[in-house]
């Protein structure tokens, strides 16, 4: 059961009472919008292979993930990942603006910030040097 709450929200209930969720244009389009949400939140220890599966006849998965992983949604299964795998895939900050980088290895979101950052670590470095001198 569905009703509209206020612009660009909704709440479903059952199972799952009144989950809030941020109505975006593509959702839509996602057959989890038709579907029971009790199979997207199972109980702790519960199979996600039910969701996974509709998960991946999904024409907006990418935007589901890329939603989940932004708003930090923390139960059930969005973009055909579980809690624990978006909890690997988390977006890390830029270690320069603070903005999302996605991967383990990248620290910076731009050239732009990742000069920075080298400038930033030369200067201290240069700065060390000149504290042992004196």
């Amino acid at each position: 059961m569905r009703e509209n709450l206020r612009p660009g929200l909704r709440i479903i209930s059952g199972a799952v009472d009144e989950l809030l969720i941020n109505h975006e244009p593509w959702t839509g389009l996602a057959p989890c919008s038709q579907t029971d949400p009790e199979i997207f939140f199972p109980e702790k220890g519960g199979s996600v292979k039910e969701a996974k599966a509709i998960c991946a006849t999904c024409e907006v998965i990418e935007q589901c993930l890329h939603y989940a992983l932004i708003n930090d949604e923390r139960y059930g299964v969005f973009g055909g990942k579980s809690e624990r795998e978006r909890r690997a895939m988390k977006p890390r900050k830029c270690h320069e603006c603070g903005n999302p980088v996605l991967g383990k290895a990248i620290r910076y979101c731009s050239t732009e910030c990742s000069a920075a950052g080298a400038r930033r670590v030369r200067s201290e470095i240069e700065r060390r040097r000149k504290a042992r001198a004196i």
